[in-house]
């Protein structure tokens, strides 16, 4: 009787143990499962300075104990971020150490690839530089005054707007296409920076030592384009210029080629000179010279020969 009941005894505590073990080990992986936190982390090993990008990363579970305060959880927080430190093979991307590329480089990382970035002078009395910021797309006049004649032609169409005086726009403010807080954008801009090509910077550059530059400012979406001539005060007023009447008055001299003047020298012909006399009157020869009479004079090329001629 002992017997059954000692084992009976034995085979309850055998299962109380065997239910406990089973809540604890439920218990443990529960809270394993809420102690674990997904991290960024370098791929690769990062350098300082560097543009992260989506192939430089990972996404990583790891124990929540193990999670730095200050890590990247996010990839969108972290591509096309800048790293100012350097990051090991597996370590974990903290933000402190991320900056955005506009901060890390300044003008340098939004300069459009292929282009240069050029700042020019403005008229800062001119209504629209109140109005210029950061992303918008301008056309450039150069004017020229010459004398009492000014003339403006469009040298320049659609160029993107990198930054008004010392606002920069951010990278993220240029991809969405968003303009600068109104309290950020100075008044009356004196120096605006714009990407243009090489060779456009040479135009600027040369029209810039002749004459000013005026902004012209386009539509959001505003995209065309428009061949122009130019124009000048003299044509707005229709005043000749000075120059087209002077090459009108002068003919230019006709040329005589080699041919022209051989025949010419042939056909040439001194006739003797002849003095007028009355009826009954004898011919006197003027002093110094010597009539010659019944003579021609023939010039052939070089060869001047006089001919007698018969009565």
């Amino acid at each position: 009787m002992k017997s059954g009941y000692a084992r009976t005894t034995i085979l309850v505590a055998a299962a109380i143990m065997a239910i406990g073990a089973i809540v604890l080990g439920y218990l443990y992986f529960s809270g394993q499962s809420k102690q674990m936190a997904v991290v960024i982390v370098a791929a690769e090993d990062i350098s300082a300075n560097t543009v992260i990008s989506s192939g430089m990363i990972r996404v990583v579970s790891i124990q929540e104990d193990a999670k730095r305060p200050d890590a990247a959880t996010d990839l969108a927080g972290v591509v096309q971020k800048v790293a100012i430190a350097p990051v090991k093979k597996g370590e974990q991307i903290v933000l402190t150490n991320l900056v955005d590329k506009g901060t890390a480089f300044g003008l340098a990382a939004i300069i459009p690839p292929g282009t240069r970035a050029m700042t020019i002078t403005v008229d800062a009395t001119d209504t629209v530089s109140e109005f210029l910021q950061p992303g918008n797309h301008v056309d450039i006049i150069a004017t020229l005054t010459d004398g009492s004649n000014s003339v403006a032609r469009l040298i320049l169409q659609d160029v993107v707007l990198l930054a008004v005086d010392s606002n920069i726009q951010s990278a993220a403010q240029r991809a969405q296409k968003q303009p600068l807080p109104a309290e950020s954008t100075r008044v009356n801009a004196a120096r605006v920076t714009i990407a243009v090509t090489p060779s456009q910077a040479e135009m600027l550059v040369a029209a810039q030592q002749r004459g000013k530059l005026k902004v012209v400012l386009r539509g959001v979406s505003d995209s065309s384009r428009f061949a122009t001539k130019g124009t000048s005060t003299n044509r707005i007023f229709g005043i000749k210029e000075a120059q087209h009447q002077t090459a009108k008055s002068v003919q230019p001299a006709k040329r005589v080629s080699g041919t022209q003047k051989k025949t010419l020298r042939k056909s040439t012909v001194v006739r003797p000179m002849s003095v007028p006399t009355r009826p009954g009157q004898v011919a006197e020869c003027p002093p110094g010279l010597a009539l010659k009479k019944n003579t021609i004079t023939v010039i052939k090329g070089n060869q001047v020969e006089e001919v007698e001629v018969d009565n």
